[in-house]
C-alpha cells in the first residue's frame, strides 16, 4: 500500500472524511494517477467492518 513499516502506520476507523471526488486534498501523482497503492481485499474488508462497528465521526470536507 506504500505505507511505512508495520507499527508506524495506523488506520483510524472512528473518524472519516466525506468529500466530493477530487477535492483539494487529492493530489495527482507524477504518473497522472491518484492511486498510491493497493489495499489487499481482505485487509480492506477488515477496515470496513471496523468502521461499521465503531462510533464514527464524519468530517464534511466539501
Amino acid at each position: 500500500m506504500g505505507l511505512p513499516r508495520a507499527g508506524e502506520s495506523h488506520v483510524v476507523v472512528n473518524d472519516v472524511n466525506d468529500f466530493d471526488w477530487r477535492g483539494h486534498d487529492v493530489i495527482d501523482l507524477r504518473t497522472g494517477s491518484f492511486i498510491y497503492g493497493r489495499c489487499p481485499p481482505t485487509y480492506f474488508q477488515k477496515i470496513v467492518r471496523a468502521v461499521q462497528a465503531s462510533a464514527v465521526r464524519v468530517t464534511d470536507r466539501r
